[in-house]
């Protein structure tokens, strides 16, 4: 199955992925969009904007209710579940601070985690490849930096520190390194950084801007679009050889990029002649 956001009516649908009929998962009330599969493909994870609060609630595929998976009274709440469907990371937003929460699932009762309302947790990429992590931003030094909390225990640390931004962080496949965009050096780039700590090594290093990058699956190449003037989708290995053009891109918007399983393919969403596809 593929599911997908359609503005016909702010609602999410699936369709075979060999072909074939598609099928409406909701129908509202408030816009609807599909955030991530679980991981045993049992459902949809949709988010849900409806008078200007945004919750997470699970679409099952075998056509049962939908059922609220992050729900926090007078508050924005939306999350991802961890790698094996046991936990859902929550960001929460009241009163203009972000915080994030984890809890159990299907019916565990939410467990805050960070208190100084200033984290996102940058769903879906949050979680560690073995579920032990969540992967956060936090402004509370005054710039923008990455930081890893322990689920279990709740023990944070610091794993990028500068005056600069560092955000859109990713983990690497194995868990091991952790790739994010920064405007250190006085110019937007991408960097890898041990997931355990230490020295940050730059992917990229020019006046273009690099944004949303991802991991290929065999943690060998990252890819990421750039914006010099017009938009591309870029490359680069971490074995030190310059990053290159993978596809020049005339349009108005580049995102999304996924690499298929066996890493030949790239799938993104592209805006050509005023409309998406």
């Amino acid at each position: 199955w593929i599911a997908y956001y359609s503005d016909e009516d702010a609602d999410v649908y699936v369709v075979p992925s060999a072909g074939g009929d598609r099928r409406q998962l909701t129908s509202g009330p408030g816009a609807d969009g599909a955030a991530s599969w679980m991981p045993d493909g049992s459902g949809v994870v949709v988010e849900r904007l409806e008078g200007g609060i945004t919750r997470s609630l699970l679409v099952p595929l075998d056509g049962s209710p939908p059922r609220p998976l992050a729900d926090m009274p007078g508050a924005s709440a939306w999350g991802t579940p961890s790698p094996d469907g046991s936990q859902l990371v929550m960001q929460v937003t009241r009163g203009g601070q972000t915080t994030i929460w984890v809890r159990a699932l299907p019916d565990g009762e939410p467990r805050q985690l960070t208190t100084e309302g200033f984290e996102d947790p940058q769903t879906p990429f949050a979680w560690s490849p073995d579920g032990r992590s969540i992967l956060y931003e936090s402004r509370r030094t005054g710039t923008s930096d990455l930081w890893v909390i322990d689920v279990t225990s709740g023990e944070q640390r610091q794993l990028t520190n500068d005056v600069r931004d560092d955000y859109q962080g990713r983990w690497s496949p194995d868990g091991q390194r952790v790739l994010f965009v920064s405007t250190r050096g006085g110019q937007q780039d991408l960097w890898v950084v041990p997931a355990s700590g230490g020295p940050a090594t730059r992917m990229t290093n020019d006046l273009a801007q690099e944004n949303n990058p991802t991991w290929a699956p065999d943690g060998t190449r990252i890819l990421f679009d750039v914006n010099d003037s017009r938009l591309s989708l870029g490359v680069a290995s971490l074995d030190g050889t310059a990053p290159r053009t993978l596809a020049n891109w005339d349009g108005d918007l580049l995102l999304g990029v996924q690499v298929s399983p066996d890493g030949q393919r790239v799938l993104f969403t592209g805006g050509r002649g005023g409309n998406n596809d």
